[in-house]
């Protein structure tokens, strides 16, 4: 409209003021609620996507898409553009989760492990990964031309790499300690074993050898009545 009277760049430049028309000013009011609640999820979240933020932001406006709340597409939204520079051929917003992210980084970070100790020549340190390493592991496994085409957005990884590590040490542990439980159970085991072996044969034993001693008392007995 402002550009089919004269390229106006907005409704100040003719005379006019979004608040004067309670339409306008509600969508104005909506669009400042959604750049405050996209600036607090990227602000809070080290590993951040556009596809979280998308469904962030439907569940806070309580509606089954960005596109119903009547603001535009959410990748021309002027602050996701500076956010997340999404390329500019893409139609929708790409589906990867932070939680994708961090799957990602896990099996980026156990591929470098698995290289440095093969001894590889080029096999980075896998307790180190830097953001654009991850970035061009997920744009690997994603398959797309660029980062850009991934809407994600990266500030810090050692919060999730120190976690990833214990979790490995803790399973790590774990394993052991199951089987070292194992291997205790399964040596008590064969100690029950041979004291059952043990008991079975004990009864064999007095069985064969109570014969004998009746035999004897029998013989005693018949030799006092012959003396008698």
């Amino acid at each position: 409209m402002c550009q089919a009277t004269g390229g106006a760049a907005g409704l100040e430049q003719l005379g006019l003021s979004t608040s004067g028309i309670p339409s306008l000013r509600q969508l104005g009011l909506k669009e400042e609620k959604v750049n405050v609640i996209i600036a607090s999820l990227v602000s809070a979240q080290p590993i951040c996507t556009l596809h979280d933020v998308e469904k962030q932001l439907a569940a806070e406006e309580g509606v089954a898409s960005f596109a119903e709340l009547g603001l535009g597409p959410l990748l021309k939204q002027p602050l996701v553009q500076s956010l997340f520079q999404p390329a500019t051929d893409l139609k929708a917003v790409p589906s990867i989760t932070g939680l994708e992210v961090v799957m990602q980084l896990e099996e980026h970070m156990a591929t470098n492990e698995k290289q440095a100790r093969s001894g590889a020549p080029m096999a980075r340190s896998w307790k180190r990964v830097e953001a654009v390493d991850l970035m061009e592991s997920l744009v690997k496994s994603r398959g797309v031309a660029s980062p850009s085409h991934l809407c994600v957005r990266i500030q810090k990884l050692g919060f999730y790499i120190s976690n990833i590590n214990k979790g490995r040490k803790q399973v790590a542990e774990y394993c052991k300690a199951v089987e070292r439980k194992h291997k205790q159970e399964m040596q008590e085991m064969q100690l029950e074993e041979r004291i059952l072996a043990v008991h079975r044969r004990e009864p064999n034993a007095q069985m064969e050898q109570k014969p004998v001693a009746e035999v004897g008392g029998r013989d005693e007995l018949q030799l006092e009545d012959a003396a008698e």
